[in-house]
């Protein structure tokens, strides 16, 4: 079972706040959580600041991907870390997105309830 938590940055212009830089896809396995960051078309997730889930019990997850530019500056594929456990997780996901046409990444972070 799995769905799909599309996520606004809220950066004070309308157009991102209607289309989200990034979305969140949870998909539950046997052993636990597959958890993948997709960026919106045209924005592009920082690899070299690799994106973390923060859990609440302190833990923290990085997400990775063996698919990079060639200079590893951005993922081309999504990156994704796998959570153990029966309980869904809950934290913090902290990621740097560049918008289209922009040459500087932003730095998000938002909630996983």
């Amino acid at each position: 079972m799995g769905f799909l938590l599309a996520l606004s940055a809220v950066f004070g212009t309308a157009c991102f706040r209607e289309s989200p830089l990034v979305s969140l896809d949870i998909l539950r396995t046997t052993g636990g959580y597959h958890i993948s960051l997709l960026a919106a078309p045209g924005a592009r997730i920082n690899a070299r600041l690799k994106p973390a889930l923060e859990l609440a019990s302190g833990e923290v997850l990085r997400f990775d991907s063996p698919q990079v530019t060639p200079d590893s500056s951005y993922f081309t594929g999504s990156p994704a870390a796998e959570v153990q456990g029966a309980e869904r997780p809950r934290g913090r996901i902290r990621v740097a997105v560049c918008a289209p046409g922009e040459q500087v990444c932003r730095r998000l972070a938002f909630e996983v309830r």
